[in-house]
């Protein structure tokens, strides 16, 4: 027998899950996942990206931008971990058509928790950017690198894209 009570959180529980799909349809962010299973997975940009490649300047790449957690305030306003995964790669200098050899992979973590303005007015707040030095290790030297960056929330992980670096001369 269905109390009154039973039926209110029925609907509340109706609700909520109407409430994330719509946030995630609205936001326009949502992974297939998340179109999978309702589920409000986290979202987020990544900086300095054009046609794949991520741009940058000086000896040591920092990946940055921003990542929120579902589209709930109460799940928001915790900052949440970003993960850049990266592969290194070696190609010979003299041989245009070669295949690059990948010469090590690394993975850096980091906690979205970094002040940026233009996430300001979301409903998690300012603070949770990041910028994560992808750091190479000096046991090899490498020619390219590629990073794939996602971030893990309440309900589960998104990717936020897989690019490659490029570095840009400044001046």
């Amino acid at each position: 027998m269905h109390t009154s009570t039973t039926r209110r959180k029925q609907r509340s529980l109706v609700g909520l899950a109407i409430a994330g799909a719509l946030a995630a349809v609205v936001i326009g962010t949502a992974s297939p996942a998340a179109a999978a299973t309702g589920l409000p997975l986290p979202y987020g940009e990544v900086d300095n990206v054009a046609n794949g490649l991520i741009y940058y300047s000086g000896h040591v790449p920092v990946v940055s931008g921003w990542a929120i957690d579902g589209p709930f305030v109460n799940m928001t306003s915790v900052p949440i971990p970003v993960t850049a995964n990266v592969t290194w790669y070696r190609k010979p200098a003299i041989c245009a058509l070669c295949t690059a050899t990948v010469v090590g992979q690394t993975s850096f973590r980091q906690t979205a928790d970094l002040y940026r303005a233009e996430i300001q007015r979301s409903p998690a707040g300012p603070d949770h950017g990041f910028a994560i030095p992808l750091t190479p290790p000096s046991a090899f030297s490498y020619t390219s690198e590629r990073v794939c960056l996602t971030t893990t929330g309440y309900y589960g992980t998104s990717s936020l894209g897989c690019y490659t670096l490029a570095f840009q001369l400044i001046g």
